[in-house]
This record gives C-alpha cells, structure tokens and sequence, in this order.
C-alpha cells in the first residue's frame, strides 16, 4: 500500500537534518572502520568493460527497479548472490572448517531476514536507476532512494553470472560504507568466538575485547531509545581503538548533537571529518552548518557531494533549498530550474521544489508540481493550501482545483 502525504503550512519546515537520508541511512548499523585498515589488500586490476556489458547491467539495474517499485521482493532477492556476499564477510576468519561453514551459514540466514526489510525501505524511497559505471575495477548500478526525509546515492556492485549479473555488495556513497561491512559487524560477536586473533586483525589491536562489542551495541540501543547521556557515559568507556571506528563516533556524534553544546558538536564533527577519509562524517557537517545557518559552508559541502558523485535532479533540489533558507531565491529558482530540465519526473524535486516555486512566485510551475504530485497517489492538496506559505498562491487562478 503507497503512503498518502499531505502538505500543509510551511511544506519544508525542519528542525534538523536538512540532508535527510545523506545523514540517516544506515548510520547506527555503520561498521566498525578503522581509520587505517589493519590489512591492506592490493587494489583491484581495472577490467575491461564492454559496451554490451555496461548495456547489459543498465538494463539488470532497470529490472530490479522496477521489481523494487512493485515490492516483487523474491525478484529482488533473486538477484543478490547471498552465498558470494557471506563468503565476503567471512573473508579472513581463521577456523576449521566446519565452523567457518556455520559462520557463512548464519551470515546467510541474517541477509534473508534482513534484505527483505531493505528493498521495502527502498521500495518507499521512490528507487531510481541511474546509470551503470565502473568504478574501483568494479562494475556498478547507480540508484538515487529521495523521499520527504532526504536522498541516498547507492551503487550495487555486480557480477557476472551464466545468464547476467547479480548484486555482491553495495556501496552507500554518502557514508563510505559497504553491505558486506554492515553484515560483517552484526555478526562480529560471533566471528570473534570463532577466531580469537580475528578483533585484533580487525582492529590493529589486542585493546577490542568481546565484552566492548556488547557495550557497542548498547551504544546503538540506548540511542534509539532517545537516551543520549547513555551514550556520552558509555562511549566514554570504550577503548580508543573502538572510539576510533567510523560506526562508533557517527552513534557518538548523533547523541552529542541531541545531548550537547552545537558549538561542541560541530567541533567535534569537523575533527571527525578531518581525521576520517569516508565522507560520513563530512556529510554530517552539512546537518550542523545548515542549524548554525552557515549557508555559504553547507552550499560548498553539497557541491562537494554533487562534484564527486554526478549532477542529480534530487541533489539540485536540496541544494536550491538551502540556497532559499540563505534568501538567495532567484539562485534558487535556477537551480530548481536545471533540475527540472535533467529529470522532469523526478518526485523528489517537484515536491521540495515546490517552497522554491512559490517563494519565486513561478505560479504556473506550482500548479504543475502539484499535478505531477497527485497523480503519484502520495499526496493530496485539496483543502491542504492553509499557512502563509500558499497565501498567496491561494489567490491566484492556478490554485482554483485545489482551494
């Protein structure tokens, strides 16, 4: 069943997290990174790729979209090669081999319960397939997830299989994680009792004791459950290679900014984005500078994201809004204006357009926005116009099917 929104009075208001989903997704379930990877691999030979294949894997990447829209969840796990990725996440793990068996095994067992939450998270996001790309020696299916809440930039790693291609990880652009990190650290605790050299090869250090992946996921409980000096006390106790992991400062971070001074929060957010090389942290910056309304800062940390990864309708879309927060609407309407051009059906940007439309006064472009929304079956306008934002629209003959 398709959720029904509707907007009324201001339709963009937010108290926090103007990047929505550049923030949120998965950043509670992000691995445990060392800064430095305690065992460096070669990097990948960059295969040749041909036009057939880049062809081939757009049209795989097409399918799944569709098969996630339709919430077709067998399709979907249909094309993720779950033996490959438990093999990944097991990569290293020094056992015998029966219990390296039973650890790929539960590997196994936990992306059957937890993909099918995933593609209908996904499902909800208005999944759009981009492109495919090659990136790393890799070949990738780009997809953009945007809803009210915020935008992912998601690409699926592929490989080749007798007839096509299977998903074998995904990389979250935003936050520098992969699924096959995620899977890894859920069943970390249980990796750890298989091998007990493992947490020290992991980490680079002897300090990571099971009892603190168990204090770990306290972190993460007590976050969820609103209780943010849980989380001060108990990261506090943590050893520093722990407090050193991408996974742990993002739960930190979060409740500092809940629980603490903002001044401290973006010191401690800057410190963070300078000493890790994924841009997760980065990304978080653009929450604290957009409350502390440094427009000019969050403008160029969006441009960064948008430089690094390619231009997009949604991402525009979020850029022009923050351009509006500065007062700065004809630039604003511009970039509303480009974005329409690149993807003139994009859901994401007509509805968080629409602030940047009726601040520019662009009447006609509102009443278009809005009929391209209703006929989503999302949303319903008629009788919702109220607030000073649609005064003025209120009056105009455009508005007349919706008053």
């Amino acid at each position: 069943m398709e959720r029904t929104s509707t907007r009324s009075g201001r339709a963009m208001q937010r108290s926090r997290a103007i990047a929505g989903k550049l923030l949120c997704t998965f950043v509670l379930a992000a691995p445990l990174t060392t800064q430095q990877p305690a065992q460096s691999e070669p990097p990948k030979q960059k295969p040749e790729f041909t036009a057939e294949q880049l062809a081939s894997a757009t049209a795989f990447a097409n399918k799944f979209e569709q098969a996630l829209r339709a919430g077709e969840i067998d399709a979907c796990l249909a094309a993720w090669d779950r033996d490959a990725i438990a093999e990944a996440v097991c990569k290293g793990l020094q056992t015998d081999a029966k219990k390296l068996a039973e650890a790929k095994e539960s590997a196994r067992a936990g992306m059957d319960k937890s993909l099918p939450a995933l593609f209908e998270h996904w499902k909800n996001d208005v999944p759009k397939a981009k492109r495919a790309l090659v990136a790393d020696g890799a070949l990738l299916a780009r997809f953009r997830f945007a809803d009210e809440q915020g935008i992912s930039i998601i690409d699926l790693e592929l490989a080749p299989t007798a007839d096509g291609w299977k998903v074998v990880d995904f990389h979250n652009r935003t936050l520098g994680v992969s699924y096959v990190e995620q899977a890894r650290q859920t069943i970390l605790p249980a990796l750890a009792s298989l091998d007990r050299g493992f947490l020290s090869r992991l980490f680079g250090s002897n300090a990571v004791k099971p009892k603190d992946l168990e204090a770990c996921s306290k972190l993460a409980s007590d976050q969820l459950k609103g209780d943010y000096q849980a989380v001060l006390a108990g990261y506090s106790k943590l050893p520093a290679a722990l407090q050193d992991t991408g996974g742990v400062r993002s739960i930190y971070l979060g409740a500092l900014g809940q629980a603490g001074d903002e001044k401290q929060y973006i010191a401690e957010l800057e410190r963070a984005a300078a000493q890790f090389p994924a841009p997760m942290f980065r990304f978080m910056l653009v929450d604290a500078y957009f409350l502390s309304k440094q427009w000019d800062k969050t403008i160029a940390l969006l441009d960064e994201f948008i430089a690094a990864v390619e231009q997009d309708a949604a991402l525009l879309t979020l850029r022009a809004n923050v351009l509006l927060q500065a007062g700065r609407v004809a630039e604003a309407l511009a970039v509303v204006r480009e974005a329409q051009k690149l993807e003139p059906d994009c859901e994401y940007m007509h509805n968080a357009g629409l602030d940047v439309l009726l601040a520019a006064k662009e009447w006609k472009a509102v009443r278009a926005s809005i009929e391209f929304l209703e006929k989503t079956g999302k949303f319903k306008f008629r009788g919702a116009l109220e607030g000073e934002q649609w005064a003025e629209f209120r009056q105009q003959p455009e508005s007349e099917p919706w008053r």
